[in-house]
């Protein structure tokens, strides 16, 4: 996968991530085709983009801005996925952002395994989690203005996010 092409998810969220926005009011985001459930701190906004370089491969990302940070989460499909393709995300993120890995460690969630990693930029922290489930890529993100993450926040944040079953 391009760095590119999973970078632009997280490049919509760097480049937002000093914006200021209200106190965080959190609001569930309940997605039926991707099926998870997670809170923003704050009313998400949904972007769907065909991925680069992933012909057919579409990215549904809600996000939300609280303070100095953005929250996102979102899914993509992925006809060939494969084990790669978790590794080859999380350096693709880490790279969108200029930055370096400074943790990082394999995680489950419900049947998703996946990484879930910090990364700090020049002017950003990234901490995210990127997960496989068959082949359903589940991307949960915050990046924030290097120095501000709001602990608190991001455990609310990270904890939330779990699979759904199928309606």
């Amino acid at each position: 996968m391009s760095e590119r092409g999973w970078g632009v998810a997280v490049a919509a969220l760097a480049v937002a991530a000093a914006a200021c926005s209200p106190e965080l009011d959190w609001r569930e985001v309940r997605s039926e085709p991707g099926r998870f459930v997670a809170v923003l701190p704050g009313k998400p906004r949904l972007e769907e983009r065909q991925l680069y370089g992933r012909p057919g491969m579409v990215m549904h990302l809600w996000s939300a801005r609280a303070g100095e940070a953005l929250y996102g989460v979102g899914y993509a499909d992925a006809p060939r996925a494969d084990a790669s393709l978790v590794p080859s995300t999380r350096d693709a993120l880490t790279a969108n952002i200029g930055g370096r890995l400074v943790s990082d460690r394999e995680i489950v969630v419900g049947t998703a395994r996946g990484r879930e990693f910090t990364a700090e930029g020049p002017k950003v922290t990234l901490m995210a989690r990127v997960l496989l489930a068959d082949h359903r890529l589940y991307q949960v993100a915050l990046v924030a203005k290097k120095g501000e993450v709001d602990s608190a926040a991001a455990d609310t944040f990270f904890s939330s996010f779990r699979l759904a079953a199928p309606q």
